[in-house]
């Protein structure tokens, strides 16, 4: 699931929620997005907009830290993990 949302005021809104919600379905959704979202704009020659790439690295300290806890690893790890996944 995508949670991208093309109007970038009502899109901050969005996200800004899933980050207090602190939900992890949706964290999860947000940082899928972003991540697909940043490589569409790398094929174009662009770069994430600021404040998208503030919200993707927001979402993944909260997911990625929980995550690190709960499995014992770094930080670190659990991003590369993720990374790799999602590059699938």
């Amino acid at each position: 699931e995508t949670v991208w949302v093309p109007e970038q005021n009502a899109r901050r809104e969005r996200f800004k929620r899933i980050l207090l919600a602190g939900e992890r379905r949706e964290l999860g959704a947000l940082i899928k997005t972003l991540y697909r979202h940043r490589e569409l704009q790398r094929s174009k020659g662009k770069k994430l907009h600021i404040s998208d790439e503030r919200y993707l690295k927001s979402a993944e300290r909260a997911l990625f830290t929980e995550f690190a806890v709960v499995l014992g690893k770094e930080f670190s790890e659990i991003a590369q993990t993720v990374a790799a996944k999602l590059a699938q």
